[in-house]
C-alpha cells in the first residue's frame, strides 16, 4: 500500500513538474530560456514598470555609434537553467566605447528546443550608443 501511494506520489511530482512553465521562452525582454524548476542562474533584464517621460532632443545627447552584443541561456530537462539573456552585455559594449546609454535597441531571438529537454536562446542585441551632454 506505501509502496504504491510513493510510486503514484513521484509519478504526480514528475508530471506537475514536466507540465510546468518551466519549458519554452521566457516572455522577459530580450527573450530566453525560462528559468529551470530546481536549478537556475539565469540573467534577465528586468521589467520596469516605472517611466518618467522626457522630451529629448539632438542638443541633449551625442549619437556616438552603434553597439551589438549577444547572449546565450539554455534550460536542460526543465530543471536547471542558465545563461546571461545580453543586455548586461551591450551596456558594458557601450561603457567601454566611453558612452552613458543605448537607445533604440533592437532584438533578435534564435530558439533551438528538443523536445522541450533541451532549450537554447541565443540572443543578438543591437542599439545606438549615446553620450549625454
Amino acid at each position: 500500500m506505501l509502496r504504491r501511494f510513493l510510486g503514484t506520489l513521484v509519478l504526480g511530482i514528475a508530471a506537475l513538474t514536466l507540465s510546468g512553465c518551466a519549458f519554452g521562452v521566457a516572455s522577459y525582454s530580450p527573450g530566453g530560456a525560462l528559468p529551470g524548476a530546481y536549478a537556475d542562474q539565469m540573467v534577465f533584464p528586468a521589467s520596469n514598470t516605472a517611466s518618467t517621460v522626457y522630451q529629448l532632443t539632438t542638443d541633449d545627447f551625442e549619437i556616438r555609434g552603434s553597439v551589438e552584443a549577444s547572449g546565450e541561456s539554455t534550460t536542460l530537462f526543465g530543471f536547471f537553467s542558465k545563461g546571461d539573456n545580453g543586455y548586461r552585455a551591450l551596456i558594458r559594449e557601450a561603457q567601454e566605447q566611453g558612452c552613458d546609454e543605448v537607445i533604440n535597441v533592437r532584438t533578435d531571438v534564435e530558439v533551438t528546443n528538443i523536445l522541450f529537454l533541451y532549450i537554447k536562446v541565443r540572443t543578438h542585441l543591437s542599439g545606438t550608443a549615446i553620450k549625454w551632454k
